[in-house]
């Protein structure tokens, strides 16, 4: 995020001071609107991170109703039998909403991958 930010041109800024606008009007209506890829990136990747988390959700919850699906694939897999039918099902569902996300905000994540890369 710091190259993002870095990457944007002071010009832009000047503009708008000189338009009399006070620092919070630019970072409303000019940084905000300009930093929505690489603030989508971010999100993605730490709702992914979340989404795959195994070990706090294992320790935190006790009620198997609320468990996640990551906890919840862990059931199948016993000591002397792995139930492969219902834990590749579970793959696959729990994959497909990040695709379908991943799918929808791909113009964002892939924009807000590159922005800072390039100067």
């Amino acid at each position: 995020m710091r190259n993002f930010f870095e990457s944007l041109p002071e010009e832009l800024f000047d503009t708008a001071k000189m338009g009399e606008a006070n620092s919070l009007q630019v970072y409303w209506s000019v940084v905000l609107p300009l930093s929505r890829p690489i603030l989508g990136t971010v999100a993605m990747l730490n709702l992914i991170e979340i989404w795959n988390d195994y070990v706090w959700p294992n320790v935190v919850l006790n009620n198997n109703n609320l468990k996640t699906i990551s906890v919840g694939l862990a059931f199948f897999q016993g000591q002397f039998v792995i139930q492969w039918g219902y834990l590749f099902a579970g793959y696959v569902i729990r994959s497909l909403s990040l695709l379908l996300l991943f799918i929808l905000l791909m113009r964002y994540f892939v924009s807000g991958l590159t922005a800072g890369a390039i100067r």
